[in-house]
């Protein structure tokens, strides 16, 4: 008997098997970057891994077991890249949003979409500058 070596797999995201009306009316930053989120903000903190962040909402993978559910509202705290006259920063944002779909991406993960009860006081694609092209953006 043989035992075999697993090689780490790449994970790819892939577009929903549906077509779905572009609901965002700008530009997206398409970032890897943690996010924690909770239903209260103090207790049960839990990280995520951000896909997607426009000033209206944002998009991140979580764990099973541990997303919340469509129509919950949540506390969400992470940051951005932030050029501003030639130099690179990060912009931080702790808000509240509401989740409006979660959607299984894998057997060990969900995409959760918040929809932020507020508005960032930045276009996270906008601000992130020339560094898009090395972050990523979508349309």
């Amino acid at each position: 008997m043989f035992l075999r070596n697993r090689t780490a797999r790449q994970q790819v995201l892939e577009p929903p098997n549906s077509p779905r009306q572009e609901r965002r009316s700008e530009q997206r930053l398409r970032y890897f970057w943690p996010v924690w989120y909770s239903s209260d903000g103090s207790v049960d903190i839990e990280q995520g891994r951000m896909v997607d962040l426009c000033s209206g909402g944002v998009s991140f993978l979580a764990p099973p077991g541990t997303y919340p559910e469509q129509g919950n509202q949540i506390w969400l705290r992470s940051s951005y890249p932030l050029i501003e006259e030639g130099a690179f920063g990060m912009a931080s944002f702790t808000t509240i949003g509401r989740v409006l779909r979660d959607e299984t991406v894998g057997p060990l993960q969900r995409r959760v979409a918040v929809k932020f009860d507020a508005p960032l006081e930045h276009s996270p694609a906008e601000v992130a500058g020339h560094a898009v092209g090395g972050i990523g953006a979508e349309n």
